[in-house]
């Protein structure tokens, strides 16, 4: 009787672990209230291989602007929030506008309200709790294959 009743509470026990569902790619990409900063842009020079990182170059990514965060909200729109600004003048919101993910999830296109073009459009995307990573052929009005990667804001 013992064995029977230890057996019922097993299965019981088993029937009630349920394994956490994995946050889709629309959740991981909201999740951050503080959002996602430039982490890399990593070019590679057609004839010599050298890599470059666009984020290290201040005449590409001002430094003021480094700690500007891309905040994906869940009704398909992004803000920016200026947090250190470039100059006292600058606007709260430095840029915004919306963002769509392919229907397989791997392709991200980010547009600014300000701008026809995408400011960023990244393929053969992954996206986990920490990390944004994809690749693209321009990046803002550069047009420059990268390898781009983005970091929750706060994370190192």
């Amino acid at each position: 009787m013992k064995k029977i009743a230890a057996l019922i509470l097993f299965v019981v026990a088993i029937a009630s672990c349920k394994d956490d569902p994995k946050p889709s790619v629309e959740q991981l990409l909201t999740d951050p209230v503080d959002g996602w900063v430039f982490d890399s842009v990593i070019t590679i020079d057609g004839v010599t291989g050298q890599t470059k990182d666009l984020v290290r170059d201040p005449t590409i990514f001002i430094p003021c602007n480094l700690d500007d965060a891309i905040v994906f909200l869940a009704d398909g729109t992004f803000k920016v929030p200026a947090n250190i600004k470039c100059n006292p003048t600058d606007a709260d919101i430095a840029d915004s506008g919306t963002w769509v993910l392919s229907e397989d999830k791997t392709r991200l296109v980010v547009k600014s309200s300000a701008r026809v073009t995408p400011i960023l459009e990244l393929e053969s995307l992954t996206v986990t709790d920490t990390k944004i990573t994809g690749e693209t052929s321009y990046i803002g009005l550069i047009a420059v294959p990268a390898i781009v990667t983005l970091r929750k804001k706060g994370t190192f």
